[in-house]
This record gives C-alpha cells, sequence and structure tokens, in this order.
C-alpha cells in the first residue's frame, strides 16, 4: 500500500464543519438528478460515482475499518477514501461535468460534492494524501471549482474565464510535498500562511511549514518524430524493436513517455523517464497502442503531446523461398 499520513491524523486536523463558503450556499448537500435537486443532507451524503478503474482499487467508507475492492459504477459518500495500488489507476465522476483521474499508489478522500443552482456555484472538496491525480471541468455552470487539501497546502482551483474549461494536475511527492499544475483556469494556492494564484501554464511545489516556492513555468508540449501516427509494424517470431522519437528540448530535466493500449491512458503498460529524446522497446506485441511524451522540469510537468496511434501486426504468412542456382554447361 502506498505510505502517507495516516488517515486519523489527517482528517484530525479538518473541520468538515466549517466552510467559510457556506453562506454563498442553500443549507444541504444537492445532487443534480437531471430533472431536479434532491437535497441529501445527511452524515453521509451521496458525493460521486466510481465511472471506472484498472486493476487493484479498494475503498474504505467513513466509518469502516477495512478496506474493500471497489465496484465500477458504485456510489461513493462523504468522506469515503480510495486508493489505488500499483499499475492501478481509477475514474471518480461527480456529475457529467467534473471528474477525476487517479493514477497509481494514490489515496484521496472525498469529503464534498455541493450545488446552488439559483447562485449558479458548483463545488467539489477533495482531500488528498498520496500519489496523483488529473482533473478536469467543463463550462456548464457559472461558477465552479474545486478545493483540494493536501500534506502541503489548500488550492482553490477555477476557471480564469466563464467560457473556458480548466484542466489540472494534483501530485503528493515523496518528500511530502505537493506539485500542483495548472493546465486550463487558475488556482489560488494557500501554504503556510501565503496565498499565491497560478495561472494557466504554471505549476507551484508546496511544503507544510515552508514558504511556497515562486510560480515555474510549464514546458512546451512535446513534438513527436515517429513512428508516424498510425504506423503499422510487422514482425514474425520475434517482437520488433521500435524506438519513438522526439524533438528534443532546452532547459528541461527529462521526458515522461507513456505507451497504453486505450486512447486516454486508463491501462498504461509503459511509464518511464529519460533524459534523451527517443525511447525503445521491444516488449509489444500484436495489439493497438497509444502513446505520448511530456517534458519535466524536474517536479513540473508540461502537457503531454498528443496520442499517437501504432500498429503492430504479426505476419503468420509462410514466406517463399526462391534459390538461385548457377549453370553449369555439360561437355561431351
Amino acid at each position: 500500500f502506498p505510505q502517507a499520513t495516516s488517515l486519523d491524523q489527517f482528517m484530525s486536523e479538518i473541520d468538515f464543519n466549517s466552510h467559510p463558503e457556506r453562506k454563498n450556499f442553500i443549507p444541504g448537500l444537492f445532487v443534480d438528478t437531471g430533472n431536479k435537486h434532491i437535497n441529501l443532507k445527511t452524515p453521509n451524503s451521496l458525493v460521486a460515482v466510481l465511472a471506472d478503474k484498472v486493476n487493484r482499487v479498494k475503498y474504505k467508507q467513513a466509518n469502516a475499518i477495512a478496506w474493500e475492492p471497489v465496484k465500477i459504477s458504485m456510489s461513493l459518500y462523504d468522506r469515503d477514501a480510495i486508493q489505488t495500488l500499483d499499475q492501478s489507476s481509477a475514474v471518480i465522476n461527480f456529475d457529467n461535468d467534473n471528474k477525476i483521474n487517479l493514477g497509481e499508489n494514490s489515496l484521496i478522500i472525498i469529503t464534498e460534492f455541493a450545488i446552488d443552482r439559483m447562485m449558479q456555484i458548483k463545488r467539489t472538496s477533495l482531500l488528498m494524501m498520496s500519489g496523483e491525480f488529473h482533473g478536469t471541468l467543463d463550462k456548464s455552470m457559472q461558477n465552479l471549482y474545486v478545493k483540494l487539501t493536501t500534506p502541503g497546502g489548500i488550492a482553490k482551483i477555477y476557471r480564469t474565464n466563464n467560457n473556458d474549461e480548466f484542466e489540472y494536475k494534483i501530485t503528493v511527492n515523496s518528500n511530502k510535498s505537493s506539485t500542483i499544475t495548472m493546465y486550463k483556469g487558475k488556482a489560488d494556492i494557500i501554504s503556510s500562511g501565503e496565498k499565491i494564484t497560478l495561472l494557466p501554464n504554471y505549476s507551484i511545489e508546496i511544503a507544510k511549514n515552508t514558504s511556497p516556492q515562486e510560480p515555474v513555468r510549464l514546458p512546451d508540449p512535446v513534438t513527436p518524430i515517429g513512428p508516424v501516427y498510425n504506423n503499422i509494424a510487422y514482425y514474425s517470431n520475434k517482437k520488433p524493436k521500435i524506438t519513438f522519437l522526439w524533438k528534443p528540448q532546452l532547459d528541461v530535466t527529462e521526458y515522461h513517455f507513456e505507451l497504453a493500449n486505450d486512447e486516454e491512458f486508463r491501462r498504461v503498460l509503459i511509464s518511464t523517464y529519460t533524459n534523451e529524446a527517443n525511447y525503445t522497446s521491444n516488449i509489444l506485441s500484436s495489439g493497438r497502442f497509444y502513446w505520448k511524451v511530456s517534458a519535466r522540469n524536474n517536479a513540473h510537468e508540461g502537457k503531454s503531446s498528443k496520442p499517437r496511434i501504432i500498429r503492430i501486426i504479426r505476419d503468420t504468412k509462410p514466406r517463399e523461398i526462391f534459390v538461385n542456382f548457377p549453370c553449369y554447361r555439360i561437355i561431351s
């Protein structure tokens, strides 16, 4: 299991009943069912749905002791915890507009999801204790934000423009600091009593009891070179040796290469870091694969390149062999 601050210790520091923003909301927790809004003001209110999962994902109810395996489409309630293990992931939907993709070895606690249609406000609150997740929210409501509490501080993430979507990534690092990355939208970061506004295409690292660092501009998206899009590689018995190439960038520390067998990269087969502008693999057999790469500047990772497709086909057709013998002239 991932190692992190204990659940009891982390949650004891949070006052779940004290939210300064509550003055903007109709009392209670509302869930949008499509036709109406249901008030679910109960100790354990419905918050989200586990939309998808890959490999080993577990959950623990607020007052439970044991972890249990999750099931796709299961309901998640206030203060439920979700944990992914090695090479595992999960997708959590708060509604049609708001979802997060939880990476491997991650642990989050869902604390609240609130809707006020009259004031056009929608809020999600999460506690993240370890790992990484990638979140997106769309533009269906005018006021939409996510409040995240991590070991390093608090982030309130919202759009820069009511017509824009926003996209972000949160990572809890091995030293218990947190890296918050904004691709679209912006965020107010509160750490060690200081507040910093994080703009699109910037990232910041925060740690408990430490003044936050200055935001860092993200590296530019990487430009893939080859294999070309939808390239086909053939092999017979031995798996093919395939080299993935991309255009090198200045002022980056490394690249993050990923390959998966689905376009959403929920079933990642290869995830590795390299200092070179290439990566070679000889472990792939027949199938359709997607690959992408991003540039990193220490803990700050830029937007990934658009996924490219490569197809690998095993050629089982026997090959014809032609032998040319030299011509001999017989003299009697």
